[in-house]
């Protein structure tokens, strides 16, 4: 048991989309990927107006289950792009549902929960 590395998992989180034979860098891009893509999806739909230039980047920590759903656990955003767009949070959480079908982590092939971190830049001029 002292051997098992508990703190990381032998496969990422992956959408439908993801090839679960790809290697465990590709997954996590495609994970990342296909979460900032859909970020950016909800964001252009909203048409967003920022009233200054932005080049900011927030912070989702977001879980996901050891049955595949996903919630977001924290942002971590600047007092600017709070002043800029107030609506930020609930329109992640927008995108959180409209994410597809999501399969948990794998450790030993047994799903598990994760929590995972991605960086999301917001660049206006």
């Amino acid at each position: 048991m002292k051997n098992i590395n508990w703190n990381e998992v032998d496969q990422y989180p992956l959408f439908e989309a993801c090839d679960e034979t790809a290697d465990k860098e590709s997954q996590k891009k495609c994970f990342q990927l296909t979460f900032i893509e859909q970020v950016f999806t909800t964001l252009k739909n909203n048409h967003i107006v920022v009233h200054k230039s932005m080049n900011d980047t927030v912070m989702v920590q977001i879980l996901v289950s050891n049955t595949g759903q996903i919630s977001i656990d924290s942002i971590e955003k600047t007092p600017e792009i709070t002043r800029q767009i107030p609506q930020l949070d609930s329109l992640l959480q927008q995108s959180i549902e409209k994410l597809p079908k999501l399969y948990p982590a794998l450790k030993r092939d047994i799903p598990v929960g994760t929590k995972i971190k991605l960086p999301i830049v917001l660049k206006v001029d």
